[in-house]
């Protein structure tokens, strides 16, 4: 009997047991599922807030490329077209004045032998020569004619007396401006000046402008001589090469003329 009694009273307490147990494992289900689901939704509401980022990123760069790529187009467009007729009137000025400096320049100078004589020295702007009163070699940027003392000595060709004065080193010279900017320098000249030889003063080819002198420092070793330059622009030029093929022949070269 007493084994009976102790049955039932064991049988319940392992029903209140297993209730017990069930009940705790209802309780976690339903705590777990509780946080599944606020997990879902905090992981739903958490992505629009990301997307929207990104999202507000895109338009902000989507409105600035287009802001920036309406600006330069507007900008250029207007500055392209401005410089467009500015080049082309430079141009159009440009062309005249070539035009009408051009036929200048075409023509060539012609020049007379300025002094009878003969050819002492000729012009070399690379190769030094010896100089006898400078006991050394040095470059020649003129020609050098032989002549008699006090020889007259003609304006090469039509120009004006652009100076007159003596040099240190290279004595009495005059210059005379020609056509197509270039000029003739007449060197070791005599001191005194022909009568109506000034500055300034239209002269003729083969006028008479000044004489033979002495008057070259640097040269005074040399026999008596015209040193005659050429100029065209700021460069010196060889006067030969202006000079006529039948007067380039009378200048037969002769160191040893004495006058």
């Amino acid at each position: 009997m007493e084994n009976k009694e102790k049955n039932p009273q064991i049988n319940r307490a392992a029903y209140l047991i297993i209730l017990s147990i069930l009940a705790v494992l209802a309780v976690l289900a339903i705590a777990t599922s509780s946080a599944n689901r606020a997990r879902r939704e905090s992981t739903e509401t958490q992505p629009p807030a990301v997307t929207t980022e990104p999202l507000r990123t895109t338009p902000s760069a989507g409105t600035k490329d287009p802001l920036h790529t309406t600006t330069p187009d507007t900008t250029v467009a207007p500055v392209t077209a401005a410089p467009a007729p500015i080049t082309t009137a430079p141009e159009t000025t440009k062309a005249p004045e070539t035009q009408t400096s051009a036929p200048v320049d075409a023509t060539p100078l012609k020049l007379l032998l300025p002094v009878s004589g003969q050819l002492l020295q000729g012009h070399d702007l690379e190769v030094p020569v010896w100089s006898d009163t400078m006991a050394d070699y040095r470059t020649h940027c003129g020609m050098d004619i032989a002549a008699q003392m006090g020889a007259s000595v003609c304006a090469a060709a039509d120009g004006v007396i652009a100076q007159i004065w003596e040099d240190p080193m290279m004595g009495q010279c005059i210059s005379v401006k020609h056509k197509g900017d270039a000029m003739t320098i007449y060197r070791n000249l005599s001191k005194v000046i022909p009568v109506g030889i000034e500055e300034g003063v239209e002269v003729r080819a083969g006028q008479l402008i000044a004489n033979i002198g002495e008057s070259a420092m640097i040269e005074i070793a040399e026999v008596p001589h015209l040193h005659f330059e050429l100029m065209v622009g700021d460069e010196y030029a060889d006067p030969l090469d202006y000079l006529a093929d039948s007067i380039k022949t009378s200048l037969t070269a002769d160191v040893a003329y004495e006058g």
